[in-house]
């Protein structure tokens, strides 16, 4: 319906397009997790990524999974979510 509206007013056409991407997959490494509760559960949330030609730091602290997995897209691995 949306679609139709913006073809109608707008003149805007679309077409679907199979294209292959490269992934990433996020796995716990030999030994478990290193993730430690917050001691801090009421702080605001810190997520940061910095990006070197040769390695990449994501310090964050009181973020979630999907908040610190959704940043390594947008800003460091440039992949849509």
């Amino acid at each position: 319906m949306l679609r139709a509206l913006l073809v109608e007013r707008f003149g805007l056409k679309f077409h679907r397009q199979e294209k292959e991407f490269s992934i990433y997959e996020l796995t716990v490494a030999k030994g478990g997790p290193k993730l430690k509760p917050t001691a801090t559960p009421d702080a605001e949330p810190q997520l940061f990524g910095v990006v070197y030609p040769d390695k990449i730091q994501v310090p964050a602290r009181n973020v979630s999974m999907d908040d610190f997995v959704a940043m390594l897209q947008r800003a460091t691995l440039d992949k849509p979510t």
